[in-house]
């Protein structure tokens, strides 16, 4: 198994954590910290994300208020949906009613 953990920037602490946490259970995942100095390459970081997203079996989707700000996120769900990859969220509890309804 070997998880890839989408998430927004603002985010990085917190998934960060789960990458730790999956770590020490054993489970192989992917965090995209680094790639962050490539962000302004959106080509470079498109390819390298299609790259990591094919290698994994999963997608863990960390979900908060920020996420809505997110371009890469609903990307990088794209692409795991195509690949049929499993997705799973971990949603923070402190998340605003109101984030679903964008109307």
């Amino acid at each position: 198994m070997k998880v890839f953990i989408s998430h927004q920037q603002m985010d990085t602490d917190l998934a960060n954590t789960i990458y730790e946490l999956l770590k020490a259970k054993g489970v192989e995942a992917y965090l995209d910290v680094m790639d962050n100095l490539h962000s302004n390459d959106s080509k470079y970081l498109t390819n390298h994300l299609k790259q990591i997203v094919n290698k994994s079996t999963d997608i863990l989707v960390v979900m908060t208020e920020h996420t809505k700000n997110s371009w890469w996120v609903p990307f990088e769900i794209g692409m795991a949906a195509n690949k049929d990859l499993r997705i799973v969220t971990y949603q923070q509890n402190t998340m605003n009613k109101n984030f679903i309804n964008t109307n």
